[in-house]
């Protein structure tokens, strides 16, 4: 099972689509409500498209996530980056950028050190005429780039439980 979080009526080619609100869905549920209704280690494949900035608890719902992937499962998101111009707006509750995705990669704080992700990618969204400059050291350009990432999009898999 492949689920698209949050995805409203947006459809990804491979995914079921859930969300609360949306007309049209393949499973309809509370997001920000946990535990989730799919057993642990269920699901193959997470993606989240403008989606995490919008969760309450940041933490609990990637613990969710990793509560419910199977071991090698992938997580695919994509986010306002924490410096853009679309980060702050009333319904964003959570700043994403490369430490969150670090995090996700090292599993320190998130999970005890019991699970983490081995990155697939990890691109910034600049402008399209520096987005190869910003991605060739993200983590340098979030700190010193003179134009701000707009988006940061980030794929990994889980590599143990």
């Amino acid at each position: 099972m492949r689920l698209n979080l949050g995805g409203g009526s947006r459809r990804v080619e491979g995914y079921q689509s859930v969300d609360l609100f949306a007309a049209e869905v393949d499973q309809r549920v509370d997001l920000f409500t946990f535990p989730w209704p799919w057993p642990d280690s269920s699901v193959d494949a997470v993606c989240a498209f403008n989606f995490l900035e919008h969760v309450p608890d940041l933490t609990r719902t990637m613990r969710e996530i990793v509560r419910i992937l199977k071991p090698g499962g992938e997580l695919w998101f994509r986010s306002p980056h924490w410096k853009g111009c679309n980060a702050v707006q009333l319904d964003h509750r959570s700043l994403i950028g490369w430490a969150t995705c670090d995090s996700l990669e090292k599993g320190y704080w998130l999970f005890d050190q019991q699970a983490q992700f081995e990155r697939r990618l990890l691109r910034l969204y600049v402008a399209r005429e520096l987005d190869w400059l910003a991605n060739l050291r993200p983590s340098a350009w979030e700190k010193l780039g003179f134009c701000a990432p707009e988006e940061i999009e980030w794929r990994g898999v889980l590599s143990k439980k």
